[in-house]
């Protein structure tokens, strides 16, 4: 595999202290990959929480939230629990709240903020509508 120092691989994992961790799927992906949950990563063993049922956005995500200037593609952040392995994220945009889509969107990678989470951005370019919805997709994997 080949590793790329920035997105939309894991940011933080290239020194910044925290181990590159992957999670399952193909490894030349960078979406299979993650930060570990604590710096120095774990070695020889691994960090995932198990999924043991129950709440699975509150299993894998830990906030949402929109950022977008007038120049600017709009930004979806979604704040995830890293170690959530069980659970895959996928974000979606609307228009008009009943055509969701994922075209077009795309994906950096995760950067870890402390306390075993991290964020993610997914940008969309190139869209002229004047309002847009975005909503997380959390699914078992």
């Amino acid at each position: 595999m080949t590793y790329r120092d920035g997105d939309p691989w894991p940011g933080g994992t290239d020194g910044g202290g925290h181990s590159l961790t992957f999670t399952g799927g193909a490894p030349d992906s960078p979406h299979s990959w993650r930060p570990s949950v604590l710096p120095g990563g774990s070695p020889g063993v691994s960090d995932a929480v198990p999924f043991t049922g129950g709440d699975l956005l509150g299993y894998a995500i830990a906030g949402l939230s929109v950022r977008g200037e007038a120049d600017d593609p709009p930004e979806f952040r979604i704040r995830t629990r890293l170690g959530s392995d069980d659970a895959v994220i996928h974000a979606e945009w609307s228009a008009d709240l009943e055509t969701w889509s994922s075209d077009g969107l795309q994906r950096g990678g995760q950067v870890p903020i402390g306390d075993g989470l991290a964020e993610e951005a997914w940008t969309l370019p190139d869209r002229a509508e004047s309002t847009l919805f975005f909503r997380a997709v959390v699914t078992t994997r």
